[in-house]
């Protein structure tokens, strides 16, 4: 997953051979000064891998396996611009995408 706005955007690399998962948040408008790149490692379950994103207007949560694992992130320094949400694979995946807006 990776949100857009021309140069500014976080990536959530996956590599299922590895069993990891790396978030780079380099190009996220976020201070230098600031760790912008984490890995943790993940099981598949049954050979598979489920990943649930919750994404508002400061934060992403991600939760792996139904809760396993769990992964957030603030997004102060991101430009509120960036607002594109882009999904790619270097295999063949299955993707369900719900989006429910938030009302404040």
């Amino acid at each position: 997953m990776t949100a857009f706005s021309l140069t500014v955007y976080i990536s959530f690399c996956c590599s299922l051979d590895k069993e990891v998962i790396t978030v780079d948040r380099s190009y996220s408008g976020l201070r230098h000064d600031i760790v912008s790149q984490r890995t943790f490692k993940f099981r598949k379950k049954d050979g598979n891998l489920k990943l649930r994103f919750l994404v508002d207007k400061f934060s992403i949560e991600l939760f792996v396996n139904d809760g396993e694992q769990a992964f957030s992130m603030c997004l102060y320094d991101t430009p509120q611009e960036a607002g594109d949400i882009r999904f790619f694979a270097d295999k063949p995946v299955k993707i369900a995408i719900e989006k429910y807006d938030i009302v404040v």
